[in-house]
């Protein structure tokens, strides 16, 4: 009897840490279970937040593209006048050498 009555405590016993495991599972799983929600939640965001930055940078592409152009443009043009100007000066020289003395001299 008193084997029965040690088995039946030990068998009590260990019914009660598995009822605590179960319970300490089942926590696991809920606690588990939302960390997996906010996750989600983080990736979600996270691809959100991805697409945007990927628009504006396309954004910022667009109008430094447009910006450059403008600049290129706007150089070309100094450009085209300093040639004209190093052709005028380089005609008034020549004029102002050659000619003008010619012309005083008579």
């Amino acid at each position: 009897m008193k084997k029965l009555s040690e088995t039946s405590t030990k068998l009590n016993t260990l019914s009660e840490n598995i009822g605590r495991l179960l319970v300490g599972q089942d926590l696991h799983k809920t606690n588990d279970n939302e960390v997996r929600d906010e996750l989600k939640i983080l990736h979600t965001r996270i691809g959100e937040l991805h697409d945007k930055m990927t628009v504006m940078i396309d954004k910022t592409e667009a109008k430094i593209d447009t910006d450059i152009n403008i600049l290129f443009r706007k150089v070309e043009s100094l450009e085209k006048w300093r040639w004209i100007v190093i052709g005028v000066a380089t005609a008034f020289t020549f004029f102002l050498v050659h000619v003008v003395p010619k012309i005083l001299s008579n």
